[in-house]
């Protein structure tokens, strides 16, 4: 629905649109990169209509999602944004300031602050996320910053848990970080990891546990971490570290066909297994358990 003030309101059944806009994307940037190649020496380019759209509203109906968009405009071949926001049932998802788009051959985004961002059952920003970048090419989706802040979310709501239908992205997502600062909470107080040099990658399919043709296929997230260069905390260091692993979006607590490969690994004396187990993650009824004193040598 377009209003008298240049807004615009519109209501979208699924979050599968995203799949279905995937071949209009990748046509139009493929459309972009001919269009540049024919015009190679001359003083021709794409352009877009300059435009301005004070306010554009989409509601989703499954998941349940709002996103508001405030003051998008264009200007040859930029799209620049104020400010979009994205809200579900249970709070802020996404909130990001000072959003500009380069149209061409790959379209690039470049985002000024990232001050609001939450994985529900995962993690969220611990502090604002700055001159973060975006480029989709190909099949591609790559996500690249200097320094990232997050917490982690214990435990995972009834409500928060993700239906196997709802979950959609039609691009494999990759990640390069400089540097992860990430801080885990627990029942009793908090551990604090440093990350540099991570390279990842992500994408949303369909997986079977290996050797098991009688489990289910499930909905889920594969990940492959291709290298991370370190790994700081006060009770192991890592070096050289590479990861492949599966999560069941319909449970995002467990992981499935984990393998990892550690090059150098140095750990700390004097913890015991309460504490090795609390930050790899186990559950509440491991401090009903009598602790044993790791060795001081391994």
């Amino acid at each position: 629905k377009f209003c008298v003030d240049n807004s615009i309101s519109a209501v979208v059944g699924s979050i599968k649109i995203l799949a279905e806009m995937k071949d209009f994307v990748m046509n139009f940037t493929t459309c972009n990169s001919d269009h540049d190649k024919r015009s190679t020496g001359s003083t021709e380019h794409f352009a877009l209509i300059p435009f301005t759209i004070t306010q554009i509203s989409i509601g989703m109906l499954e998941p349940k999602v709002t996103v508001l968009v405030k003051k998008l405009s264009s200007s040859e071949n930029q799209l620049v944004c104020q400010n979009i926001r994205m809200n579900d049932l249970t709070g802020h998802l996404l909130s990001v300031q000072g959003i500009s788009f380069n149209m061409q051959s790959k379209l690039q985004c470049r985002v000024e602050i990232i001050d609001n961002l939450r994985i529900p059952g995962v993690c969220r920003l611990h502090e604002s996320l700055c001159n973060a970048s975006f480029t989709l090419a190909d099949d591609n989706f790559y996500f690249v910053a200097k320094e990232i802040h997050l917490i982690n979310l214990p435990g995972v709501p009834e409500q928060e848990h993700i239906t196997q239908h709802e979950m959609t992205f039609p691009f494999t997502l990759k990640v390069i970080l400089d540097e992860i600062h990430l801080t885990h909470q627990r029942e009793q107080g908090f551990d604090l990891f440093k990350i540099n040099g991570l390279d990842a990658e992500a994408k949303i399919a369909e997986f079977q546990q290996r050797n098991n043709d009688t489990c289910p296929i499930y909905k889920g997230v594969g990940f492959k971490i291709i290298n991370i260069d370190t790994v700081r905390h006060k009770m192991i260091h890592a070096e050289n570290v590479s990861a492949a692993f599966n999560i069941n979006l319909s449970r995002l607590e467990d992981i499935h066909e984990a393998n990892i490969v550690i090059e150098r690994a140095t750990l700390s004396a004097g913890y015991s297994s309460i504490d090795w187990s609390n930050i790899i993650g186990g559950k509440n009824t491991v401090n009903n358990l009598k602790p044993f004193n790791m060795p001081y040598a391994l």
